[in-house]
């Protein structure tokens, strides 16, 4: 059972996204409470970070790079309608999903990062071991 925790500042977002991973075996832990990230996380010890960077009306990238600083070796997903993909600092997270009523990506890219692979993206470089090329094959 891998451990998944969840920051979005939208309460209906977090419950659906819960419900849906949790429905998968995982335990779910949610917050919209900037504040109280840094302590949940650590309580947690999760195998996957997802976050809704926008936050009060803007991209909080500086919430992005606090978690990677802080935990390098758990994956972040970041799950948001706000990022332009062309904007590079979306590949300060391990990998990136544009939120949607559908969660078939969503979940596909969940599934990769706790299995340990990683988006290719100009930031961290291409590796043999990509999601792009497990998705595909």
């Amino acid at each position: 059972m891998k451990k998944i925790f969840i920051f979005d500042s939208y309460s209906s977002n977090r419950d659906i996204l819960c419900e849906e991973l949790a429905a998968h075996g995982n335990t779910v832990v949610a917050t919209g409470q900037l504040e109280s990230i840094r302590d949940s996380v650590e309580r947690l010890k999760p195998d996957l970070i997802i976050l809704d960077l926008y936050y009060r009306g803007e991209i909080r990238w500086d919430l992005l790079l606090e978690m990677k600083a802080f935990h390098p070796q758990v994956p972040v997903l970041t799950f948001t309608g706000c990022l332009p993909p062309e904007d590079l600092r979306v590949h300060f997270a391990d990998a990136w999903v544009r939120k949607s009523l559908f969660f078939m990506e969503l979940k596909q890219k969940v599934t990769l990062l706790l299995d340990g692979f990683k988006e290719p993206g100009p930031v961290r470089g291409n590796s043999p071991r990509t999601l792009s090329e497990r998705m595909t094959s």
